[in-house]
């Protein structure tokens, strides 16, 4: 009876532990996985139809983001429009090449301004974290409201870069730019 107890505590209740820790209030593994979560979910109200069929969905992080996991599992269950979704960490815009989606992490935001508006990422949604950066020429920035996870949104800056997209987003974004 002891050892079915034990068994049942280390395969129940240790993995519930680690999934709550993990998930606390506060925690940045549960900012990103959010946040991944997000990303994924704006890819159902862009228009990709300027995608070679032959190609995979390609989600870059520009640099080293705790985000690239929780995007990475994701990418294992889900697809975009039938395609299979591949994550790659860039560090520089020769790198983003046949990219659909680029996330600017917080400690990379300076790279906004070589990225935003440049003819190679005509198309490209380009999502970011930084306070302020949805008028420097970020699509879609994140942001807290609340305590909860929402984000804004640059209209004139998407339709300017050739970024299609639904009437459904602008109605899920908190603020619209």
């Amino acid at each position: 009876m002891r050892r079915h107890i034990l068994k049942w505590v280390l395969v129940v209740f240790l993995p519930v532990l680690s999934l709550l820790y993990a998930f606390r209030p506060g925690s940045s593994a549960n900012e990103y996985a959010v946040k991944a979560m997000f990303i994924y979910n704006f890819t159902k109200y862009v228009d990709w139809t300027w995608i070679d069929s032959n190609d995979e969905f390609n989600i870059a992080i520009y640099g080293n983001s705790e985000i690239e996991k929780y995007l990475h599992e994701i990418a294992l269950r889900k697809n975009v429009n039938g395609k299979h979704i591949n994550v790659m960490t860039i560090h520089s815009l020769k790198e983003a090449v046949k990219v659909q989606v680029i996330f600017i992490p917080l400690k990379y935001s300076s790279t906004l301004t070589e990225l935003a508006g440049h003819n190679k990422l005509k198309s490209v949604l380009l999502i970011t974290e930084q306070e302020g950066s949805i008028k420097n020429g970020a699509h879609i920035n994140f942001i807290q409201i609340d305590g909860k996870m929402k984000f804004e949104m640059n209209e004139t800056t998407m339709k300017n870069d050739g970024v299609g997209y639904s009437k459904e987003l602008e109605s899920l974004a908190a603020k619209l730019y």
